[in-house]
């Protein structure tokens, strides 16, 4: 078990609530849902990990990236989601940003946020399928 990712977990969860919290008050609430829903899914992801990292078949540098990777991940998917709501950005978000737009610096920073996170995500995942092989048993 690691303490470090269950903590960072159940901060993020308790995060959400705060965020739902200022859902209202936000240019494009939709995107505040998202962030709300994000943080939650995030601070899950980060609990479960921190629950199973032991058993993960991993050397002691995979576990560094992979645990940075999903911290990454999953506070930087709050963050972006966020300053979307605050920013009423909408290049990468047409769904939950149909109806508005954010200033080209704005949108930009989004991308970058956006692209960084999916890439973190994709590192960390395979990361964690790959110390999921071994000697375990498939039911």
């Amino acid at each position: 078990m690691n303490r470090k990712l269950l903590s960072l977990g159940f901060i993020l969860v308790f995060i959400s609530f705060l965020t739902g919290a200022i859902i209202p008050l936000l240019t494009n609430p939709h995107l505040g849902v998202s962030a709300h829903l994000n943080a939650i899914i995030g601070g899950i992801i980060l609990v479960i990990l921190g629950i199973i990292y032991d058993k993960l078949n991993l050397t002691v540098t995979a576990r560094k990236v992979m645990t940075w990777s999903w911290i990454y991940a999953t506070y930087m998917n709050w963050t972006a989601t966020l300053l979307g709501g605050i920013w009423g950005t909408s290049k990468l978000t047409p769904v939950a940003g149909a109806g508005f737009s954010g200033s080209a610096m704005q949108e930009n920073v989004m991308s970058v946020l956006l692209i960084s996170l999916v890439l973190a995500s994709f590192i960390g995942c395979a990361i964690v399928i790959w110390g999921l092989r071994g000697k375990g048993e498939w039911v």
